[in-house]
C-alpha cells in the first residue's frame, strides 16, 4: 500500500492562510499586522471600530529574545522569548509560533466574511506580537500599535498536533473494505470444467461500497477530522496459466442467453488444459481524503481474493 501526497505532518498553524473576520470583541480590537515568517494571503487589520479590514500581505522576520525552547508542532525547535524578563511559550490565549502568540480570536466573524477565505470550517487565529504582549502584560488597558497584531484563516487551532495521513488510514480502515468475491465462468465447483479456446467471463459479484465501491468513511482526533472516499479502479486477474487480465469496470456476469460468445468487458481463453488453474483477482482502489481547509490527498490500497477453475480438452468421437 503506498500513500500518495503524503501528508503525515503535526501541525502548529498560527502562520498558516490567511484573511480573517468580521465583528470582534473590543479586546480584539488591537490594530494591525504582525510580521511572520510564513503566510499566504493577505492580513486583517483588526480595528478600532468593531471591524476588520483586509490589509496587504505583509510577510517578514520578527526579532525575539531566545529563551527556553518549545516546539513548533512539526518537530522544529522554538525558542520562547521573554515577556518583561520572563520566560513565556504561552500569553494571552495565545502560544508562541516563532513570530508571534497565536490563538483563537474570541468571537467569529460572520460566516460570509473574506476573511474566511471560502472556507466553511477551520478558525480564524489572532497573531500578537511580543512588543503587543510586553506592553498588554505591563497594563491591561493597553493597546497594540499598527504592525502588532493580526487575525488569518486557519485549518486548526494554533498548536493543534494532528498526523493528516494517519487520520486519513482511520478514515479508509472504517469503510471495512474487503476483497471481492469473484463471479467466474467456468464455475468452481465439481461439476463444471470449461474447454480450451472457449470464453472465460470474470466479474465482480454483487459489487458493493466495501468490495467495488464507492465507500465512505471519516476519522477525528480532538477538533479535526478527516473524511475519506474510496473506489475499485481496475481489477488484474492473475489467470494462473501465465497471463493477467486487467479489467477497468466489476465486469459483466454470465448469462446462459449469451451462449458461447466473449465477455464484452472481463474475460480470458484458456489455450491448454489446467486441472486446476488458480484465479487470483487483485483490486486497486485509490482513496480520496479530505481534512480541514485545504488539506488532502491520496491514498492507493489492494486487496487479493483466488478461486480455481478446470479447463480440459473437448473430446471429439469418431465411428
Amino acid at each position: 500500500m503506498r500513500a500518495l501526497a503524503s501528508l503525515a505532518v503535526t501541525v502548529l498553524i498560527a502562520l498558516a492562510l490567511a484573511p480573517a473576520a468580521a465583528a470582534v470583541p473590543a479586546e480584539a480590537f488591537r490594530s494591525a499586522p504582525v510580521a511572520m515568517d510564513d503566510c499566504s494571503g493577505s492580513g486583517v487589520h483588526a480595528g478600532t471600530d468593531n471591524s476588520l479590514g483586509i490589509v496587504a500581505e505583509d510577510c517578514g522576520g520578527t526579532e525575539t529574545t531566545p529563551a527556553s525552547s518549545g516546539s513548533s508542532g512539526d518537530g522544529k525547535k522554538i525558542d520562547c522569548p521573554k515577556v518583561n524578563g520572563k520566560t513565556t511559550c504561552k500569553f494571552a490565549s495565545g502560544t508562541w509560533s516563532g513570530a508571534c502568540f497565536a490563538g483563537v480570536i474570541d468571537t467569529e466573524p460572520d460566516s460570509g466574511h473574506p476573511a474566511w477565505k471560502g472556507h466553511d470550517d477551520g478558525v480564524i487565529v489572532l497573531c500578537r506580537s511580543l512588543a503587543c504582549a510586553e506592553r498588554l502584560d505591563q497594563n491591561d488597558e493597553a493597546h497594540c500599535f499598527p504592525g502588532e497584531e493580526t487575525a488569518y484563516w486557519a485549518p486548526v487551532p494554533p498548536g493543534t498536533d494532528v498526523d493528516f495521513e494517519a487520520l486519513a488510514q482511520r478514515a479508509v480502515e472504517s469503510m471495512g473494505i474487503e476483497p471481492i468475491t469473484i463471479g467466474i465462468v467456468p464455475e468452481d465447483k465439481p461439476d463444471r470444467v470449461g474447454i480450451v479456446g472457449m470464453p472465460v467471463w470474470m466479474w465482480v459479484q454483487e459489487p458493493g461500497p466495501t468490495t467495488y465501491g464507492p465507500g465512505d468513511g471519516e476519522a477525528t482526533a480532538g477538533d479535526v477530522t478527516v473524511t475519506a472516499t474510496a473506489r475499485v479502479v481496475r481489477i488484474v486477474y492473475d489467470m494462473g496459466d501465465g497471463t493477467t487480465v486487467t479489467c477497468n469496470s466489476p465486469g459483466t456476469p454470465y448469462e446462459d442467453r449469451y451462449g458461447i460468445t466473449e465477455s464484452p468487458d472481463c474475460g480470458h481463453q484458456y489455450t491448454k488444459q489446467g486441472d486446476p488453474y488458480t484465479v487470483t483477482a487483485t483490486s486497486y482502489w485509490v482513496a480520496d481524503w479530505q481534512g480541514p481547509g485545504d488539506i488532502g490527498g491520496t491514498i492507493e490500497l489492494e486487496r487479493t481474493t483466488e478461486t480455481q477453475v478446470v479447463v480440459g480438452e473437448a473430446q471429439v468421437i469418431t465411428q
